[in-house]
């Protein structure tokens, strides 16, 4: 396999000058107006000359295929043969002199689309990157569906497959441009996006949550405190009182506090 990539002003490949051009093989289709053909445009051979390309590719060279044909019972495999036979021509342009023949083989099995003016007036044709095998076995698949629905059709009528239709919901779902925001086309917005929104927010509050549990419990703490010390007063003054046992303020209020074995023996030590 030899692909040649060159610039425009470039001379030619060694025995350019004796391969048939290509548009030429499009002209020598089967001649039909307004995608309406007297007869089957389609031979019986696509299928080898399909198998005889693939077999001298790279299998993995990437191309482009439309993702978001509107599945028309009629039309969908003329739509598909169309943007195939644009990448067969784009193949046809970069290839060497030992590959050129067996594109242009293909190249001519397909040509008839060019009869048709297939356009994309709206511009929704969506494309996706895949490799070349992956075109090259959905390109003879649609000529077979194609092949079976022209039988018996006296004269093949496409006249209305000529506009491009696209589905509309994989429209919506095209990607924006580079640099541009996603439209969104929907108010409500997915289980999985809220979610991922909390779990955001936690993580970013996560931090100031672990400062303020210390401070927190530091407050309580002094709360408590103080309201000891308040209930402490007030039973120290009730005992202070006459008829009272002055002194033993501090012991009765070992409730929320007690006091070790040591500070034990030292308050008995003071109540003697």
């Amino acid at each position: 396999m030899n692909w040649r990539h060159a610039p425009p002003d470039a001379p030619p490949p060694p025995g350019a000058s004796v391969q048939v051009p290509f548009l030429l093989l499009l002209v020598l289709a089967a001649p039909g107006r307004g995608c309406v053909f007297p007869f089957d445009p389609l031979t019986t051979t696509f299928s080898r000359d399909i198998d005889e390309l693939t077999q001298h590719l790279l299998h993995d060279y990437s191309v482009s295929m439309p993702s978001n044909l509107e599945p028309d019972g009629w039309c969908a495999e003329l739509w598909q043969v169309h943007f195939l036979a644009v990448e067969l021509g784009h193949m046809w342009g970069v290839a060497g002199t030992a590959l050129r023949p067996l594109v242009a083989k293909v190249a001519q099995q397909v040509g008839f689309v060019e009869e048709c003016g297939i356009t994309d007036p709206t511009g929704c044709v969506g494309q996706e990157r895949s490799n070349v095998s992956r075109m090259l076995r959905a390109l003879n698949g649609h000529m077979a569906a194609l092949k079976s629905k022209m039988a018996g059709q006296d004269p093949v009528d496409f006249s209305n497959c000529t506009p491009v239709r696209c589905q509309p919901e994989a429209l919506a779902r095209l990607p924006a441009p580079d640099g541009l925001p996603q439209p969104s086309f929907s108010s409500q917005k997915q289980p999985g996006t809220q979610a991922s929104g909390a779990s955001s927010l936690h993580q970013n509050h996560l931090p100031v949550l672990l400062l303020l549990v210390p401070i927190l419990g530091s407050l309580a703490f002094v709360s408590l405190w103080q309201h000891q010390r308040r209930l402490c007063g007030q039973v120290g003054g009730e005992e202070g009182a006459p008829g009272g046992r002055e002194g033993r303020s501090w012991d009765s209020c070992h409730c929320f506090f007690p006091l070790s074995p040591q500070g034990t023996q030292e308050s008995e030590r003071l109540d003697t």
